[in-house]
């Protein structure tokens, strides 16, 4: 039997700002720097769209259901993405590349445990945040080899980064009446 195929479009001529899905976004990305389309995981279930901005239309790419999707973090060039979803104990990422052909299966391979602020830096290198019992430590990691590059280590334990380029900065979060810093992070 053939997939169902949601036609949906958006109105782009209508006003300056509008509203491109009625779907909860658990984040999106742009497709490259000169395309004119956005993919986006839905939250929930994860499956990614993608939107035509001069068109308006709507595709489903993906059908594979990453159940209670939370969060969704996109490559540059929007053809990786990682899925964090909640479960009881803590939320679990996974990482997963993204065919340019309609309702396909997403392959996923699953990310460390306890890993926050996560950033993908391209289409095969996650950085991340994990804590330590020393403070936090900052980490490239390579989705396909599995290796873990320390690019700092912080004494703070709550933290968070800030990946500008090649440049990276930490703040902490501290109490309300205490000041907090922001701090960039520099090689020895």
């Amino acid at each position: 039997e053939e997939p169902v195929v949601d036609e949906t479009s958006v109105d782009i001529e209508k006003n300056a700002l509008n509203q491109l899905t009625l779907r909860p976004v658990a984040g999106y990305g742009l497709v490259g720097t000169s395309s004119k389309k956005v993919r986006y995981a839905e939250k929930g279930t994860g499956h990614i769209y993608e939107i035509n901005l001069e068109t308006g239309a709507e595709e489903q790419l993906s059908i594979t259901t990453t159940a209670r999707t939370v969060q969704a973090f996109f490559s540059p060039s929007a053809q990786s993405v990682v899925l964090v979803q909640e479960t009881d104990a803590e939320p679990v990422a996974i990482f997963a590349q993204i065919s340019s052909s309609s309702q396909t299966n997403l392959e996923t391979t699953s990310l460390p445990q306890g890993i926050g602020n996560i950033v993908l830096k391209n289409d095969t290198t996650v950085h991340y945040l994990k804590a330590t019992t020393t403070g936090s430590t900052g980490v490239a990691y390579n989705v396909f080899s599995g290796t873990e590059t320390i690019l700092f280590t912080s004494p703070f334990t709550d933290i968070t980064t800030l990946w500008e380029g090649d440049t990276l900065y930490v703040y902490n979060k501290p109490a309300p009446a205490l000041i907090g810093g922001l701090f960039k992070v520099v090689e020895k």
